[in-house]
């Protein structure tokens, strides 16, 4: 088992943050950068989390990581893609590989004027599905020279007339490549969304800035102005859980995080994630996942 026994809270990397840490020089909502540039040293299995989409491209190695607790290993030739709040943690050294990110806000899709299908497809997909995908190698080259390209153009002076432009473009053909290559592995299926998907994705964007006060249907349901009948309904078509599952995992990931914290008394996180009480919060936990919180954080030893 893992553990985190110096946590006290799970840290948010801002986009600026990433920006200034891989010495970026243009814009605040995009960057790019090779992980040996990166003056962030690596926590291992520390998580963190970034309010923005990040696409890795390992080139060489192997990459360990746990996105929502779930662990993937990213091998050399593969992509990585997660989108903003994600729990994340490296498990392995990120400096024994190599490896090109890329960092952007969805203001920066908002501002390359993209079709709004495609834009929606994206964080969707990559939210819910699978964010590792393996590529071929003309997949490979391609991603390869628009990085190469993108990084150039980002280290030109900031008085070149067009470099907005140039990186926008350059960004918007990245985005496209990347369309791509989630499309093939929904074997063609086009990524646009149906008005079940559109619900769903409005329910999960209100439910990642409400779960720690919010568990019940109803107050999605009423947010999105809908029956939570009709809103469950929609979560069970399209993640194939029910509404309160999902909240329930959303909380239970969350909870797990907090226990790993060992200098927290159970009851501190019971109060953070809005149970009246250790009793309650105990009971939710257990029929989650079929232990008690205390008992989690025995295992956490083991």
């Amino acid at each position: 088992m893992y553990f985190y026994r110096y946590m006290k809270a799970i840290r948010v990397y801002t986009i600026e943050e990433i920006m200034l840490a891989a010495e970026s020089k243009h814009g605040k909502e995009f960057n790019i950068f090779n992980n040996e540039n990166l003056r962030i040293e690596p926590e291992i299995s520390i998580p963190f989390r970034l309010d923005h989409y990040t696409i890795i491209l390992v080139t060489s190695g192997n990459l360990r990581m746990r996105l929502n607790l779930v662990e993937y290993d990213v091998p050399a030739n593969a992509i990585v893609i997660f989108a903003p709040n994600v729990i994340t943690e490296f498990l392995t050294d990120f400096r024994k590989c190599a490896f090109t990110a890329v960092n952007f806000s969805m203001t920066l899709l908002t501002e390359a004027a993209l079709n709004r299908k495609y834009m929606d497809g994206f964080g969707v997909y990559t939210r819910q599905h699978m964010p590792v995908h393996t590529l071929l190698p003309e997949e490979v080259q391609t991603f390869k020279a628009i990085m190469d390209q993108l990084s150039i153009k980002n280290n030109l002076p900031k008085d070149h007339p067009f470099i907005g432009e140039l990186l926008l473009n350059l960004f918007k053909v990245l985005f496209f490549e990347i369309a791509s290559v989630i499309q093939k592995k929904f074997a063609g299926k086009q990524i646009q969304l149906n008005s079940k998907e559109v619900l769903v994705k409005k329910f999960y964007s209100e439910l990642t800035q409400h779960f720690r006060k919010r568990r019940e249907v109803d107050f999605y349901a009423e947010i999105l102005n809908v029956t939570p009948k009709y809103l469950t309904k929609c979560v069970r078509d399209i993640l194939g859980k029910s509404t309160s599952e999902v909240i329930t995992q959303m909380v239970i990931v969350e909870a797990k995080i907090m226990l790993s914290n060992l200098s927290d008394p159970i009851s501190k996180i019971a109060e953070e994630l809005a149970f009246s009480d250790q009793f309650f919060f105990s009971k939710f936990f257990k029929r989650a996942t079929g232990i008690s919180p205390s008992e989690y954080r025995s295992l956490l030893w083991t």
